[in-house]
């Protein structure tokens, strides 16, 4: 019998007893022994009653987290209006503001990027995780970095998620590996630096420059005409939109793909990750975690 179950019989059990009691302290007919007999059990009965409600007060706190005092973060880079904010506590989700039953979606897209990359890391680098269903933006994800800590908003497009259907979680997937390089990449400014002298030229950084106050559907048919001209050089069109984007894409492609044997300069981008140590173990635990959800 479930924990509820029992704690409702004793609840019936206490109300059923109550008026019997008050007719037992008030007969004549009932001698000493047996009225404190019956008041005993009837103290037992409460007292479990108490025991079992604060049990089952303790699971609801545990299974929903709030906290009434956080305030959210204020974004600048990606000023979207999102549908829902969460506090990431060591891995798990947290209501902001009041107990509310969180979105079975919202939930379902965390946990597919918890099992990618892993509870211990993003509760190491997430403090907040946002939801937002937007059909006219091309941002199909984002991370913020928390100004004055060393943690990171992170926001997702939940409007073509499909819980159940294997490739779009796998391109969902393959999106968070992406979002988590920007984080990664971040605190190695030393490693986009040498990244973007080594393999960035004068016409990709004129590319940029170019595309870079364009509406989005002009942007992104520059970055197709620059890719397909280019596509030895990149592993993606968004690659091209600038460095920081490019090592995401390339790092995307490290981690999913075998180690490269041609000499093209967009494997010689993805061989240059192999040489970090750091970078190579992380490829390994996603790839593990990938291979688990058979989306190797």
């Amino acid at each position: 019998m479930c924990l509820k179950k029992t704690l409702l019989l004793l609840l019936l059990t206490v109300i059923i007893f109550s008026p019997f009691v008050r007719i037992v302290e008030a007969s004549s007919s009932f001698d000493a022994q047996t009225r404190t007999q019956l008041l005993l059990q009837i103290q037992k009965l409460l007292t479990e009653v108490l025991r079992l409600q604060n049990i089952l007060n303790k699971r609801v706190q545990t299974q929903t987290k709030v906290d009434l005092s956080y305030i959210p973060y204020e974004l600048v880079l990606f000023p979207i209006r999102t549908g829902a904010t969460y506090l990431v506590d060591k891995g798990d989700l947290v209501s902001i503001g009041q107990p509310r039953n969180m979105d079975l979606t919202d939930k379902k897209i965390f946990e597919l990027f918890t099992t990618v990359i892993g509870k211990k890391e993003i509760g190491n680098k997430i403090k907040e995780w946002r939801t937002y269903k937007n059909n006219t933006t091309n941002v199909d994800a984002f991370v913020e970095l928390i100004s004055g800590i060393n943690n990171w908003v992170m926001g997702v497009n939940k409007e073509d998620f499909k819980s159940g259907d294997r490739n779009n979680e796998n391109s969902f997937a393959e999106l968070f590996v992406h979002e988590y390089a920007h984080i990664i990449i971040f605190e190695r400014d030393e490693f986009l630096t040498e990244f973007k002298d080594k393999f960035w030229t004068k016409n990709d950084l004129n590319h940029v420059a170019l595309i870079k106050d364009l509406s989005e559907n002009a942007r992104f048919s520059y970055m197709e005409e620059y890719y397909k001209a280019n596509d030895s050089r990149f592993v993606s069109e968004y690659a091209t939109m600038n460095a920081d984007e490019d090592m995401a894409e390339t790092f995307l492609e490290f981690v999913k793909t075998s180690k490269p044997v041609g000499s093209s300069l967009k494997e010689k981008k993805i061989l240059f990750f192999y040489q970090d140590s750091d970078f190579l173990q992380l490829r390994l635990k996603i790839r593990s975690n990938l291979n688990e959800l058979s989306m190797l």
